[in-house]
């Protein structure tokens, strides 16, 4: 992957060349082949520019175009490059760069140049005719995009750290956003980070700025609200495993670099690691999957284990998967870069990169998607919610089994469950938990944390635009790039997405089995344990919480380290130091655990902003 950023004065002041070297020298390890600085006067872009795919060798970091007298910058690997360059009038053109080509799209369609590009990017465009600056990302958000905007100045940048380098960003803490993490509330806003004045461009979105304001527009909804009418279920099977094979090609074609795959045991990861291995072996190359779970001599034996399913696949398939090592100690989680999306940490993800760069590994095909939307876990309540009424009885005969008193109480019950469902109107989330927070700072900010009516994961669209794919997405783009590696995310392809959100719901669950359309049009390629699994136990998370020990050292390393005036505003210590004196953390629970990452998270946020102060 690549990285961009600029800073564009609205106020007509010089760029200080100075201030684009600061944000270079954070992002150099995005692009380390070749990089740029172009400065006219009150505009500075930059690009870190890394060559990993087979079209990107005559790719630069700053193209210009003088005939036009535009500028572009971009991060973007592009799969349906033959059908842009054939609109575009360019397929005798040999040699095209990726930057020449999203260029000559923005000349044919103009800002809805986007929808029309399948692709992982993130793109810059400066007009300087019409001074204005305009900004695109992808359809899913897979490469990151973060801004800074105050009227009269705006900067941009693939990495947030680069923008907190800057003197005139502030280092203020988003209150809302911290307010969400340590009360366990959604908060689903998909342009706010954890920092006041850095927000993100959202997932299919183009952003004009210009001296006339910032204006933010979306060309492409999920599904777009179209139900698709086919024959019968074996029509949607059978369609929806050749979209997702092509786009599994579609991302191995385009590469010449040694592919890796994540793979846990599950229904996403599975399906993707053994498309790609069988197309790999066609092309007599080789495949070697990933696991974030543990080797047996690590970690003993589990009812319901994954590791069984992961066995059972790669030794059908004949391709070799590899453990983690899981070797850190609780001191090294508090050692390295701090880096921290919407509250995921990245110690779990930093061991397995480790492992995939020992191997040589730069490009890593992943299942992550597949929950969103693609596989969707959709359940009972969720056929009432959607409207598939006599779906919604005939699923509750098969699951009470003919019991009269039974599916009454089904009947009866369903609806009283969608309101006590986490996050609906009714509903409480990690009510065991205890709570940590400041009581003025609780007392303040709960208002402007709204919980949403109905749980927002029923609806695939809304889940999808929540952002909650892009947490991921985004953390993996931003902590792969220090090892040079680089994800592609097939399930997250918009013809994948657009075709799985226009299946009827009701076939998301049949049977008495959630995820039931994907499970028929992957069956013929996986073992039945696995196809028709409902249930495992995640190895990785077990595996790293499994030692009281570990956890009470963490807890103990975090509060020593965290800047207890800083975050006095925020975290009640004596509640805390109370839970520290009622051995709290003495044990490996759901309630010790997801407190203590609330601390971790607290601390990875004081560690970014203190080498954000260094770096100004």
């Amino acid at each position: 992957m690549s990285a961009i950023y600029g800073i564009l004065h609205l106020d007509k002041a010089f760029v200080q060349e100075e201030h684009l070297h600061k944000m270079q020298e954070l992002i150099f390890h995005y692009g380390r082949d070749a990089q740029d600085i172009r400065l006219l006067q009150n505009i500075g872009l930059g690009c870190c520019l890394n060559k990993i795919n087979k079209y990107s060798q005559n790719d630069i970091p700053i193209y210009y175009d003088q005939v036009q007298e535009r500028m572009l910058v971009g991060d973007a690997l592009i799969y349906n490059r033959t059908a842009v360059a054939s609109s575009c009038h360019l397929t005798d053109k040999e040699n095209l760069s990726t930057q020449e080509l999203l260029l000559a799209a923005y000349q044919k369609w103009g800002e809805d140049c986007a929808k029309y590009i399948n692709g992982d990017f993130t793109f810059a465009i400066w007009e300087i005719d019409h001074k204005r600056l305009l900004l695109f990302r992808d359809h899913l958000g897979i490469r990151p995009l973060y801004y800074f905007y105050n009227q009269s100045t705006f900067a941009f940048a693939t990495d947030y750290r680069a923008l907190l380098a800057l003197p005139y960003v502030g280092k203020q803490l988003d209150e809302i956003m911290l307010y969400a993490l340590l009360s366990d509330t959604y908060h689903i806003d998909t342009e706010s980070t954890y920092f006041a004045q850095i927000k993100r461009l959202p997932q299919a979105h183009v952003m004009q700025i210009s001296v006339h304001g910032m204006r933010i527009s979306k060309y492409w909804t999920p599904g777009a609200g179209q139900k698709l009418i086919r024959s019968g279920e074996a029509e949607y099977a059978n369609e929806l495993f050749s979209l997702v094979n092509d786009a599994i090609l579609l991302r191995i074609n385009s590469i010449t670099a040694k592919i890796g795959s994540e793979f846990s045991g599950g229904l996403d990861s599975s399906v993707v690691t053994i498309l790609t291995h069988r197309e790999l072996i066609k092309q007599g190359k080789s495949l070697e999957a990933f696991s974030w779970s543990p080797t047996f001599e690590l970690l003993a034996r589990l009812e319901k284990d994954e590791r069984e399913l992961i066995h059972e696949v790669s030794t059908k398939e004949g391709f070799e998967c590899t453990y983690s090592s899981f070797c850190h100690t609780p001191e090294q989680e508090f050692t390295g870069p701090a880096l921290i999306t919407d509250g995921q940490r990245c110690t779990q993800l930093r061991q397995v990169l480790q492992e995939m760069s020992s191997h040589d590994i730069h490009l890593v095909m992943s299942g992550w998607g597949g929950d969103e939307g693609i596989s969707h876990r959709a359940d009972l309540p969720e056929l009432l919610l959607s409207g598939y009424i006599g779906h919604f009885i005939m699923e509750a005969r098969h699951l009470t089994k003919g019991s009269f008193f039974r599916f009454i109480k089904l009947l009866l019950s369903t609806p009283i469950s969608l309101l006590r469902r986490p996050y609906s109107f009714f509903g409480t989330q990690n009510k065991n938990i205890p709570n940590i927070m400041n009581s003025e700072f609780a007392k303040r900010q709960s208002r402007k944390c709204k919980k949403d009516i109905l749980y927002f994961k029923v609806n695939p669209v809304k889940h999808i635009e929540s952002g909650v794919s892009v947490s991921r997405t985004e953390l993996t783009a931003l902590l792969s790039s220090e090892y040079q590696i680089q994800y592609l995310f097939p399930f997250l392809d918009h013809r994948v997405v657009d075709f799985a959100l226009s299946i009827p719901r009701h076939y998301f669950y049949k049977k008495g089995l959630s995820r039931y359309i994907f499970r028929e049009a992957f069956h013929p390629i996986l073992p039945d344990k696995l196809c028709y699994n409902t249930s495992k136990i995640d190895i990785a998370r077990e595996a790293y919480w499994k030692e009281a020990e570990d956890i009470r050292r963490k807890a103990e390393l975090v509060i020593d380290f965290i800047d207890k005036d800083k975050f006095a505003p925020y975290i009640d210590w004596n509640k805390l130091e109370e839970l520290m004196s009622q051995e709290y953390f003495q044990e490996s629970s759901r309630a010790s655990i997801f407190t203590l990452l609330k601390l971790q998270v607290c601390y990875d946020l004081q560690r970014i902003l203190e080498l954000s102060v260094k770096s100004e």
